[in-house]
């Protein structure tokens, strides 16, 4: 691997060697430090600035680390490499328009690397202009960003959704019967003040630069996360003990910074406590199946992907639907898969099928699967009006995971379909309540029918089990490398790990980490 790196550098650096042919010009950085001389190039209509000259006229320190730079500043990591168009700072990437060169020796980044890199690391500007030929760091103006807020009851859970019109940084704390969120930046509200006829939430109340959520009795606690495009922070209400517990007294435990790739799934064994789940002609319940399947995968993704993996339950007990992704959701899991067992009053029913989610469902047939499975929820289930569950399902989450989500099912599907050697039931859509407000790829995995005897004994058998665990840690190891690579963060220079967050509380179950946690390096996400 060394060797093939140091290729990658030797290519790079003879690339860089035909492509230019004028010697590195001079700019001024202006900066807080003073003022100093840099060098800089142009390759392919795009400006490239010399990391080691930026970094020490920054106070920096910059050293080589395989086939790219390991660079601190402001007290800050980060890193870039000369085969990959994206560095990395702390927990987030930075796209460049060019890949990193080294000539002579000295490696140039395009100069937006280092505008990144400033704004995450210190909240600061760089600015070029190329007629003084003067880069300018200076503190970041922040703009007014417009709000505005929805509020949906889903189940035992108010869904408070404050979107943004621009992406700003935010804190959420707890002050007595109310949670308070503080923006980045100054916010043009909708309402100074409005109240809710909600039982979790009674009144919002905008100020300058901050929201404060009261709530309606001091039992209602809360967990948060953010979404993208639009830039949205979304607070999950409830009454009782919180899915995650604060880290500091009158704090909400925010999540840490996602990284692009797949380091954290989340296993969901279906069913469980006085939720059987489908029960085979033999007594075999699909509850003990469920949880059977999701322990072995959990330690086989553990070793062979080296992934952070947590089960929703690692008991026989009862969780409701929707506490099973907000578990997903606080963990920041890459991946969810819910694993069950397929039942059928059609004698001879067999074969595997995955299913991911959608409002409507492919078949008739998969909307009874999916009515079944909604059915069996431990909570109180009130039907959300249409509206509202199209906003959970489309806008909250699944529509930006929708395409990853269907190349999920569609590798585990094929996957599957090569070890069982039985009907391939192929990939279908269906509006499962375990899979709303998922923000990540998700699927549900119908891995075979405990209805049809022979399938029963094969799922109550360890070697049938294996099989199909190796077919989904296989498709999940192609998922993974094809998703990675898409995005560009194979093989990214790598600045610390993503945290994990705080466990959530056992209610009604505590989910179960299989690998160690990492030390945390990020805020929010």
């Amino acid at each position: 691997m060394k060797r093939a790196m140091a290729a990658v550098v030797v290519a790079a650096t003879a690339v860089a060697g035909l492509l230019f042919a004028q010697a590195p010009e001079r700019a001024l950085l202006k900066s807080p430090q003073g003022e100093a001389s840099v060098s800089t190039l142009e390759l392919n209509s795009q400006l490239y600035l010399a990391a080691d000259d930026f970094v020490k006229a920054m106070g920096g320190t910059m050293e080589p680390d395989g086939a790219g730079f390991k660079v601190t500043l402001l007290g800050k990591p980060g890193a870039f490499a000369v085969d990959n168009q994206y560095g990395v700072v702390r927990d987030e990437l930075i796209a460049m328009p060019g890949l990193p060169v080294v000539i002579e020796g000295r490696a140039f980044v395009p100069w937006q690397f280092f505008r990144g890199f400033l704004a995450t690391a210190g909240d600061l500007d760089l600015q070029w202009d190329p007629q003084t030929r003067v880069f300018t760091v200076s503190p970041r103006v922040r703009q007014l960003l417009t709000a505005s807020i929805s509020v949906i009851d889903l189940d035992d859970i108010t869904k408070v959704v404050v979107q943004l019109s621009g992406k700003t940084q935010f804190t959420i704390s707890r002050r007595q019967q109310s949670y308070v969120v503080k923006f980045g930046n100054p916010i043009g509200s909708p309402f100074t003040e409005q109240s809710y006829q909600n039982p979790h939430l009674a009144r919002a109340i905008f100020r300058a630069s901050e929201v404060e959520f009261q709530l309606t009795g001091a039992d209602v606690v809360g967990s948060a996360y953010r979404l993208d495009d639009p830039f949205r922070v979304v607070l999950d209400l409830r009454t009782g003990a919180p899915a995650v517990a604060p880290s500091t007294p009158g704090a909400i435990n925010l999540p840490q910074q996602r990284v692009p790739g797949i380091r954290t799934i989340v296993i969901d064994p279906g069913h469980g406590g006085s939720d059987t789940g489908a029960i085979g002609p033999n007594g075999t319940e699909e509850k003990a199946i469920s949880l059977a399947l999701a322990r072995k995968l959990s330690a086989s993704l553990s070793k062979k992907l080296k992934a952070r993996v947590v089960l929703t339950r690692n008991s026989d007990e009862a969780i409701p639907l929707t506490q099973r992704t907000a578990i997903a959701n606080e963990y920041q899991a890459d991946l969810f898969l819910s694993i069950h067992l397929n039942s059928s009053l059609r004698k001879g029913a067999q074969g595997t099928e995955t299913y991911f989610l959608s409002l409507d469902a492919s078949d008739e047939l998969s909307r009874q699967v999916a009515e079944r499975e909604n059915e069996a929820d431990t909570a109180p289930s009130p039907a959300a009006p249409e509206g509202d569950l199209k906003f959970i399902l489309w806008d909250l989450a699944q529509q930006e995971y929708l395409k990853e989500s269907s190349d999920l099912a569609e590798t585990i599907q094929d996957e599957l379909s090569k070890a069982t050697n039985t009907e391939n039931r192929g990939v279908k859509q269906a509006p499962f309540r375990v899979l709303i407000g998922a923000t990540m790829p998700a699927a549900l995995v119908e891995v075979g029918f405990i209805s049809n005897p022979d399938e029963e004994s094969k799922l109550t058998s360890s070697e049938h089990q294996d099989k199909l665990v190796a077919a989904i840690v296989g498709a999940v190891e192609r998922f993974k490398n094809q998703y990675e690579s898409r995005i560009g963060v194979t093989p990214a220079p790598s600045v610390g790990a993503p945290a994990p967050a705080a466990t959530p509380a056992p209610t009604p179950a505590a989910p179960v980490t299989t690998a160690p946690p990492t030390a945390s390096t990020g805020t929010s996400r």
